[in-house]
């Protein structure tokens, strides 16, 4: 299997570019934009720098090599996707200007930026962004998904070095289309899956067809890496990472992050649940929950590892307030708040089945295996706790 990692548009760092390590085409012209430096290298594109000299404005170029043209249809599949890229007129998306094929090779132009990239700051956060900041920057890039996914649009390559930023620090999404015309190529070929495994959700190692859910698993990464500096799962070789996405606990974050409420620990889990029905259905209702979470107490402490799992997150954490949506559920477009769960009232601990770990009367999930305790709607798909009788949504009575 052969994996491409994308590289964004991104400007570059402090430390003088890639210019040493390979002479690039500094000055010269592709098309009418004049080639100013090298400002990023990776094994699938080199990212230029330039000017448009008839207008004035500086550009991002971004070259893919040549041998993705020995496939015939490439052009044709690149040059559709980039017309499609074009259309997404959104603030929190990188404009894509212009795209074109120079002595072999196709490139894309787009919006110049100067703020660096998401990978730039989680970089320089070792332990951790700011928790304010982490919910300010979700809002944002949950703008950009949900707009491209009304317009069914997968980003299917979703990562902090695709999230870039101007020089006020807001948040533009790049690479839209281009992830799916490689992947396009590979499918063709028989070179593999396309991606970058760090960020790739389960199903995207298995045949069948992707939905947006894999761009909300590849935020759920993204944020557990905001708000730790660490990835969830590491290996020695790509289908090792892929294998820990697939069978893998998500190892608990507050062991990390001890300054994180509970909460919000479980909105990312959820979002990196490895089962897309029980993922996040949008970015948007990702965003609002991690904003209700920053409010929440630190309650707990990161539980003990038992029997070689992973604890989830603390018990506590599902216990969510009446106007919050459950998680997992599924919410249709223009649907209100769910109805507020009636409060049970028993001193008795709640055992899981799995391990037989006592847990908060109220918790969906077990606080040191993550085995699902609630009981889940067959209707509208709204996990509720195991002692409800109907659901707390649409009423439906449960078995």
């Amino acid at each position: 299997m052969r994996y491409f990692d994308t590289l964004s548009l991104a400007v570059k760092r402090a430390d003088g570019g890639y210019e040493q390590d390979m002479p690039g085409l500094s000055g010269e012209q592709i098309g009418p934009y004049q080639i100013m430096e090298l400002i990023g290298h990776g094994g699938m594109s080199d990212v230029y720098k330039a000017i448009q000299p008839n207008v004035g404005r500086e550009v991002a170029i971004k070259l893919l090599p040549a041998h993705f043209l020995q496939d015939r249809t490439f052009l044709e599949r690149f040059k559709r996707e980039v017309r499609i890229s074009a259309q997404l007129q959104h603030p929190r998306i990188l404009p894509v200007y212009d795209f074109g094929e120079h002595n072999g090779q196709p490139y894309i132009v787009a919006a110049y930026l100067s703020g660096g990239t998401l990978a730039d700051r989680i970089s320089a956060s070792a332990r951790g962004m700011p928790l304010e900041e982490v919910v300010r920057l979700t809002g944002q890039i949950a703008e950009g998904l949900d707009f491209a996914h009304e317009q069914q649009i997968i980003h299917r390559d979703f990562k902090p070095s695709n999230v870039l930023f101007d020089a006020r620090g807001n948040v533009h999404l790049s690479d839209f289309g281009i992830a799916r015309a490689v992947v396009e190529m590979s499918q063709l070929t028989g070179s593999g899956p396309i991606g970058t495994p760090y960020y790739m959700a389960p199903e995207m190692s298995q045949s069948g067809t992707l939905s947006s859910l894999v761009d909300i698993y590849a935020l759920g990464v993204t944020l557990y890496q905001m708000l730790t500096g660490d990835l969830p799962f590491r290996a020695d070789t790509p289908v090792a990472v892929l294998l820990a996405h697939m069978t893998q606990p998500v190892p608990d974050m507050r062991r990390l992050r001890p300054d994180m409420p509970a909460a919000m620990a479980a909105v990312v889990l959820e979002a990196l649940a490895k089962d897309p029905a029980q993922r996040t259905p949008r970015a948007g209702v990702l965003a609002e929950r991690l904003s209700r979470s920053l409010g929440e107490p630190v309650s707990g402490s990161p539980q003990p590892i038992a029997n070689g799992a992973t604890p989830s997150h603390d018990g506590s954490a599902d216990v969510y307030p009446d106007h919050t949506l459950p998680m997992g559920a599924v919410v249709p477009p223009g649907q209100g708040q769910p109805a507020p769960q009636s409060p049970t009232v028993s001193a008795r601990p709640l055992v899981c089945p799995s391990c037989g770990s006592p847990n908060a009367l109220k918790a969906l999930r077990c606080v040191s295996c993550g085995h699902v305790l609630g009981r889940r709607c067959p209707v509208c798909n709204t996990l509720n706790t195991s002692q409800a009788s109907s659901c707390s949504r649409c009423g439906t009575k449960l078995k």
